[in-house]
């Protein structure tokens, strides 16, 4: 799962993670099970994508009270993305 963010937002681990659960209780009762040929079965990866400076103050404090079975990425990127993305740092972020 990839979610964006173009601006601080206070909520973004918590709103990942409730689409996380969401995700995981659908590939639990077996809801992807046809795509398992090109998909593995396994929990998602959560990629939280946002402008390097534009990760609310609190992001990395709030990741690491999400249990480390939801595997959290935080990825910073340029904020011109539009124009050509530049990746800043990619790291576990629980």
């Amino acid at each position: 799962m990839i979610e964006l963010k173009v601006s601080e937002d206070a909520g973004f681990p918590l709103q990942a993670l409730e689409y996380w659960c969401k995700v995981e209780a659908l590939r639990r009762q077996g809801y992807f099970s046809d795509l398992f040929d090109q998909v593995a079965d396994a929990p998602a990866l959560v990629y939280l994508v946002a402008p390097a400076l534009r990760f609310h103050k609190n992001f990395w404090r709030l990741c690491t009270f999400v249990d480390s079975k939801v595997p959290l990425y935080g990825i910073g990127i340029n904020s011109d993305w539009h124009r050509g993305l530049k990746i800043y740092f990619f790291k576990r972020a629980n």
